[in-house]
């Protein structure tokens, strides 16, 4: 992070595909005399990043693309949902960790509960027994 934009190297290999692909004459269109780099952000280009160009315009609603909430506010309470998705597991982490480091050490594994009991409680664990649980 220290090194400043990390993007350097990938906005000079966009550049070079752009001039040496998209500005190319073997790759104009003879009859509008367009090249395809011209193409492509007219919407006219119907190849692979054609596509993309179009459908990321049409998601964003960038032209006359209609619908009840534009692409970037979809986009925003998708990464919201994620980012509060994130949190819970790592507070249900966090709670893990404080339940097993609130174990007591003993010297062996201790549980409490009979036979017949469908409940069983850990009282007691070793430190090793501790590192395991927390690790997995």
């Amino acid at each position: 992070l220290a090194d400043g934009d990390p993007f350097t190297d990938m906005k000079g290999v966009l550049q070079n595909q752009r001039l040496l692909n998209g500005q190319a004459y073997e790759n104009m269109d003879r009859e509008t005399m367009r090249t395809r780099t011209k193409q492509t952000c007219a919407l006219r280009s119907y190849d692979r990043l054609g596509s993309t160009v179009e459908s990321a315009s049409s998601y964003l609603q960038e032209g006359d693309a209609g619908g009840i909430l534009p692409g970037y506010v979809i986009a925003f309470l998708a990464m919201l949902v994620w980012i509060l998705n994130v949190a819970k597991e790592l507070r249900d982490v966090a709670e893990l960790l404080f339940v097993v480091l609130a174990l007591p050490s003993t010297s062996e594994l201790a549980v409490e509960g009979s036979r017949f009991s469908v409940r069983h409680v850990v009282v007691g664990a070793t430190r090793v027994q501790k590192c395991v649980c927390i690790s997995c």
